[in-house]
């Protein structure tokens, strides 16, 4: 059986902590950064980074339904810390947390997980034969390196902005967008004679609400 506890991946951004703060605790842009995030936006009116904010977000694997889930932001100290408990019903409980640091004229950026409550068996069956995700710490790890440079990109990009004199440093910076076309159109397919009975189990194995999407072939 799989098992899951903790990792982190640290990269230098040529961008001051608070602008890359800003990008990562913008979670509406999370799908720009994540390979598995598609949607995610603020709940309860939230409009920004708080403890206590919920936000909701919509996952995708190659393989099986869309999935959503409400992280719960645990800390959101601009320019040092944004962190987020993502609780499952049966997959667990994971912190999610970046830690800015200076580093020079830039910073150190580093994503980690940590697990509070494990994935219980059922959710492990879940993950491996409906998701077919037989080695979910590589997924995380491969996940976290890739948002990272993402982070690095899109910061960067941003940074630019200050140093050029556009902004002053500790104005807010609109980091800019990065567009993945299709990234949002999410085709899910049943499989012929899968009845409802697997779906069913997956909801109520990660808690979520399976997210529904629709496609036009004739577009």
């Amino acid at each position: 059986m799989q098992t899951l506890d903790h990792e982190h991946v640290t990269i230098h951004v040529d961008a001051p902590p608070e602008v890359v703060y800003a990008l990562v605790a913008d979670v509406t842009r999370t799908p720009e950064l994540s390979p598995e995030v598609v949607r995610c936006s603020w709940l309860d009116g939230a409009t920004g980074p708080a403890v206590g904010a919920r936000f909701e977000a919509t996952n995708k694997v190659a393989r099986g339904r869309a999935w959503k889930n409400r992280p719960v932001v645990t800390a959101a100290q601009p320019g040092r810390e944004f962190a987020f408990r993502v609780p499952k019903r049966f997959a667990g409980t994971l912190v999610w947390r970046y830690l800015f640091q200076p580093d020079g004229d830039g910073a150190l950026v580093t994503e980690s997980y940590e697990v509070t409550r494990p994935v219980s068996r059922l959710g492990w069956f879940i993950i491996g034969r409906l998701y077919g995700r037989h080695d979910r710490r590589a997924d995380l790890r491969a996940g976290m390196e890739h948002t990272l440079h993402r982070i690095r990109e899109s910061a960067e990009s941003g940074a630019h902005l200050v140093a050029n004199g556009d902004v002053r440093r500790g104005e807010h910076v609109a980091v800019p967008r990065v567009d993945f076309a299709g990234v949002l159109d999410v085709h899910v397919v049943a499989a012929p004679g899968c009845a409802r009975r697997p779906i069913l189990v997956a909801t109520i194995a990660f808690g979520f609400d399976v997210a529904t999407h629709s496609h036009d072939d004739t577009r």
